[in-house]
């Protein structure tokens, strides 16, 4: 329990930095760190995957994921959450990128949510 409020503090301390930083680099700036960041993502993901012992489990808690995540249509509603976030955020101001990004990369992991 206590991993789970440490990494939740972390993200949340880690979105604000961003957020905060994001604004004052140049969109060339921002598409390189993303696509860093993405490379990372891949290589700690392979990573785990190939230090696995069961790769079938993997394999299957990606397929169940995906078609869960296709029948009940699971983008519409992180598009929705997204929309509804940018419009209570974006009140007068220039609309940000980020929710959409984050929408991205979620939908991207919604088939790792039944992994162990």
């Amino acid at each position: 329990m206590l991993g789970t409020i440490v990494n939740t503090g972390a993200i949340i301390a880690g979105s604000c930095v961003g957020l905060m930083i994001h604004s004052r680099l140049s969109e060339r700036m921002v598409k390189i760190i993303f696509q860093g960041l993405g490379l990372c993502t891949l290589i700690i993901g392979t990573n785990m995957a190939l230090g696995s012992e069961n790769m079938l489990l993997i394999v299957i808690s990606i397929v169940i994921g995906s078609i869960f995540g296709q029948l009940i249509d699971i983008d519409k509603y992180i598009r929705r959450l997204a929309e509804y976030i940018r419009r209570k955020s974006t009140r007068n101001r220039k609309k940000r990128t980020f929710l959409r990004k984050k929408r991205k990369i979620t939908v991207l992991q919604k088939g790792s949510l039944l992994l162990p």
